[in-house]
């Protein structure tokens, strides 16, 4: 099987982690599921549990909230595929580190635009990473622009951040399939036209 990025994007219990799993078991080979949820209370701890009891026993689990790419290239040699969950977590930790949650006005500020090149830069990184490995990646985020617009400038500056960051992987990706109610729909695949 040829090497392969893949999105796997939906709302929220969607089923998109599942999927994601589906996919990285029918590649075959070793696989590595790289977690970005840095647990902050006990619900955290207890879907973390979930999470981590649905997935195959073999499967090596690396946690890394903030250092993402870094961890692509540290751990991800000798595996067959990585799987990423999530995305939005990820943008979320490094928005939260470059200071977004504290914006309280203007999102056309140089404070929101910092932020944004911030993401931009690592989600470059991102692709850099996987770019320069052999494995077959398949990142796993939610589709957050197609509800309520956010109340206040930091949730609307994170709807911003993770739909730009969910286009760039879209473009790059061979592969997209968007989940709804647990049943995928194929935006891309390898070889389609349109």
């Amino acid at each position: 099987m040829s090497r392969e990025l893949t999105l796997v994007i939906g709302g929220a219990r969607s089923g998109k982690s599942a999927f994601a799993a589906q996919l990285a078991e029918r590649r075959g080979g070793p696989v590595l599921f790289l977690a970005t949820m840095a647990p902050g209370d006990d619900e955290d701890r207890r879907r973390v549990r979930r999470h981590q009891e649905a997935r195959p026993s073999h499967w090596q689990t690396v946690e890394e909230p903030l250092a993402v790419p870094e961890a692509l290239l540290r751990w991800g040699p000798g595996f067959e595929t990585v799987v990423l969950d999530c995305l939005t977590l990820w943008v979320a930790g490094i928005m939260e580190a470059e200071g977004g949650p504290a914006l309280a006005g203007d999102l056309l500020s140089p404070e929101a635009d910092r932020v944004e090149e911030a993401v931009d830069r690592r989600v470059s990184d991102l692709l850099a990473a996987y770019g320069s490995q052999s494995f077959s990646l398949i990142v796993v985020s939610n589709e957050v622009g197609a509800g309520l617009v956010p109340a206040y400038p930091s949730g609307r500056l994170f709807r911003d951040l993770l739909g730009l960051a969910n286009q760039r992987l879209a473009a790059q990706a061979d592969t997209v399939h968007y989940l709804v109610a647990g049943l995928p729909l194929t935006l891309k695949r390898p070889g389609a036209t349109g």
